[in-house]
């Protein structure tokens, strides 16, 4: 029974896969993959119930801060840049605000 579902996930999943490559390679107009996948993911979340909802990566500060109440970081995106750490974003009113930090800045690590 088990190999029978896992066997129909694996199938489901290749045909996604393979519609997506198509839509990607011969569409009329230019895709943003990320919109069309995240529309996936949130229709096929949808089927469930209004309470199953996804959070990338990107937004867990975000969701923690909105779950708990408790923010655990300095208050701004950052993003790799080789041997440094760049600040892209700083959020108002939080630590890293709050310290001066600005876009822009480097941090050494």
């Amino acid at each position: 029974m088990q190999e029978s579902r896992d066997f129909r996930i694996a199938k489901n999943l290749d045909i996604f896969f393979s519609l997506f490559r198509e839509l990607n390679a011969f569409y009329v107009d230019e895709i943003d993959p990320d919109k069309v996948i995240k529309s996936g993911i949130d229709n096929m979340l949808n089927t469930l119930d209004p309470y199953t909802v996804y959070y990338p990566e990107s937004k867990a500060d975000e969701f923690a801060f909105l779950t708990t109440g408790k923010y655990g970081g300095i208050g701004s995106l950052i993003r790799g840049g080789g041997e440094y750490v760049v600040i892209s974003e700083v959020y108002k009113g939080f630590p890293s605000d709050i310290a001066g930090i600005k876009a822009g800045d480097i941090l050494k690590s």
